[in-house]
């Protein structure tokens, strides 16, 4: 079969434009994904070190982003003769540390609480007693470990610029998918504990993030996907810096 130079070049050509289409739409879908070393600079400085800060009513609070899994079991500290109670709303925890829980100023700050704030879970602890609220901030720091078999990643979304994508959908999907259980803080960042029920997604590879930003809708979808990479036991907790092109 012989061509002729001009069904050669027409067929280039058309070669190139779907090439160029392809490449584009890779380029406005495609996120980009970096692994930040464990303990590295660069990934602690995801997760700023929280601290007790006092409030305009005379108490003193904290907010923490859960890094690494659940925190159960969590009690007042020993000889603090105050309670701790957790209100969970979402995936939002809450935590009043004062003499009576029915105390007003207790009950008048909860109200104006977010009911989500998403990531993975995020503490918020309210106490009338600064010494306690750094005792327990302590407590949730050495608390927050990884369980046997127990597999993590956390880390930032950002776009080109550096903005935080706040409000955003993460989810796992590959071989084993987590669709809808996560989302990232106002400062982008998120904690994805890879557990439910018992369920968790088995060791392999062709797993990757699907980000869904927070103005998506089910007629607009506005999303991107990252590489794809590999779950592996033996490196159970990882930290990503996710960009996505806008």
């Amino acid at each position: 079969m012989q061509f002729s130079l001009r069904s050669l070049l027409i067929a280039t050509f058309l070669l190139a434009v779907l090439l160029g289409g392809w490449f584009g739409y890779r380029r406005a879908t495609m996120a980009r994904l970096a692994w930040l070393p464990l303990g590295s600079l660069e990934a602690e400085a995801l997760f700023p070190a929280e601290s007790v800060q006092a409030t305009s009513d005379g108490l003193f609070e904290f907010t923490y982003h859960i890094r690494r899994g659940h925190l159960d079991g969590i009690k007042a500290p020993p000889g603090f003769s105050g309670l701790l109670a957790l209100h969970k709303k979402s995936q939002t925890v809450y935590v009043g540390v004062l003499e009576s829980l029915a105390s007003p100023e207790l009950s008048k700050r909860w109200p104006e609480r977010p009911s989500y704030t998403g990531g993975g879970p995020t503490v918020t602890l309210i106490t009338d007693e600064k010494s306690a609220a750094e005792e327990i901030l302590q407590i949730f720091r050495d608390a927050d470990v990884l369980m046997p078999g127990q597999m993590t990643i956390r880390g930032r979304i950002v776009d080109r610029k550096g903005r935080p994508l706040a409000g955003a959908i993460v989810d796992l999907m590959g071989p084993f998918v987590f669709i809808n259980h996560f989302r990232t803080r106002s400062d982008g960042t998120f904690t994805l504990t890879l557990e439910d029920s018992g369920q968790a997604p088995p060791p392999g590879s062709g797993y990757f993030l699907r980000i869904r930003a927070a103005e998506e809708t089910a007629e607009r979808h506005v999303r991107w996907n990252t590489p794809k990479f590999a779950l592996d036991p033996a490196n159970p907790e990882r930290v990503a810096l996710v960009t996505v092109p806008r």
